[in-house]
């Protein structure tokens, strides 16, 4: 009879490809859910914070975006904290939205999936910008 041993180790799919809070200061990058060609990581809650200057408006413009439907989002909030005065808005589903340019120099990204599925996740960039808050669309940038 052979015997055999090993040692399983437990993995936390939940920060399997982003993590819980990354600060980003440079004027310009892409920020994605992380997992690349997989689908991305059941029960995920990963915030990114852009942080620039007084005066500092943020545009964001998706690239890829393919989440469950009115289930799994990333939410927009102007500041630091995730609080319900700071939403700016909140997408799902695989729609692009339009470009958003925010008016405060703090700008929080969370994203946030359950377990039951997982898609092939998102993808946008970001740049500091002179343009004016608002929502533009993408034909007209």
């Amino acid at each position: 009879m052979l015997t055999f041993k090993y040692r399983a180790i437990p993995i936390d799919s939940t920060r399997l490809y982003c993590q819980e809070l990354v600060e980003l200061k440079l004027d310009s990058g892409v920020i994605t859910d992380g997992s690349g060609t997989e689908l991305y990581a059941g029960d995920s809650s990963c915030k990114w914070l852009l942080n620039g200057p007084p005066g500092t408006h943020w545009r964001l413009d998706f690239i890829e975006l393919d989440t469950e439907d009115n289930v799994d989002h990333i939410w927009l909030f102007h500041g630091s904290a995730p609080l319900k005065d700071n939403l700016i808005a909140k997408f799902s589903g695989s729609e692009l939205p339009p470009i958003i340019v925010t008016d405060h120099n703090e700008l929080l990204i969370w994203f946030l999936s359950d377990r039951a599925t997982n898609r092939q996740g998102w993808t946008l960039s970001y740049s500091k910008t002179t343009m004016p808050a608002g929502v533009y669309s993408r034909e007209s940038n």
